[in-house]
């Protein structure tokens, strides 16, 4: 897999970042790999290391929404359960508030950008991480930006849901399949300190059940169906795809730490 990070202490300004952003980004790509190797040159020896997961939750059955969630409104949860989750990554984006003080003052901004362009199994996601050295200190008002901006030939969804609808005993297979560039963001004000040969994990977690709030169970019941079989697509069902498509792009979940 080509992954690597590529640092900048420059301020990056809006974490939010567009796909046309990323184009340009790819432009300047040997740019930012000589930033890297000049960061990596001119780095601390007193450095820890930072793991980044992306995974899913929420994969139905009678799991309860995520804590930091206070309405649930997607079908009623014993309707529906996914056994397959992917999501094409281009590159991650993280920023920071970064203090060498283990108190967090005088803080600079921290950023840096890991290029995957790279299948992500979420609910297999333990040996698919990215890792990143960083210095000893505090990184606050963490945010991460993910992009699915798929290079020329590559055939993979941008993002590939497939899983079971249970309508009163009658089971239908159901499967999202998005193919268009998209970005979404995640943040948590929080951060952690990073200590001398410390490692700290952190995940980018979408919540599988919130991809489809906003629709009712009966929507999903009168989807077109063929063969027993539920398809949501730019092409197929594309009043319920549209939803789905707008809950993704919404802000996800950020956990930092060991637990899950």
């Amino acid at each position: 897999m080509d992954q690597h990070w590529c640092y900048t202490n420059k301020n990056t300004g809006n974490f939010a970042a567009d796909t046309n952003s990323m184009k340009r980004e790819r432009i300047l790509l040997v740019v930012m790999i000589v930033l890297m190797m000049v960061s990596n040159a001119c780095r601390k020896e007193e450095t820890g290391t930072l793991e980044v997961f992306v995974r899913a939750t929420g994969t139905g059955g009678d799991m309860p929404p995520a804590k930091s969630r206070s309405v649930f409104t997607a079908p009623a949860l014993s309707t529906l359960s996914f056994d397959t989750a992917k999501i094409f990554v281009s590159d991650l984006l993280m920023q920071a508030d970064f203090s060498s003080s283990l108190s967090g003052t005088n803080t600079k901004p921290f950023a840096a950008t890991w290029i995957s362009n790279n299948s992500f199994d979420l609910l297999n996601w333990e040996g698919q991480r990215a890792i990143v050295e960083l210095e000893t200190g505090s990184f606050t008002n963490m945010r991460f930006t993910a992009t699915s901006l798929k290079p020329e030939g590559i055939n993979k969804p941008n993002f590939y849901l497939a899983g079971t609808l249970n309508e009163g005993g009658t089971v239908y297979r159901l499967t999202v399949i998005i193919n268009e560039n998209y970005t979404f963001r995640c943040k948590e004000e929080t951060g952690f300190l990073m200590f001398k040969d410390d490692l700290f994990r952190a995940a980018v977690e979408i919540y599988l059940l919130d991809l489809f709030k906003g629709i009712t169970s009966a929507e999903l019941s009168a989807a077109d169906k063929v063969q027993d079989r539920i398809v949501i697509s730019k092409t197929s069902n594309t009043g319920l795809y549209d939803r789905i498509f707008l809950n993704l792009k919404a802000d996800q979940d950020l956990h930092l730490g060991d637990d899950e």
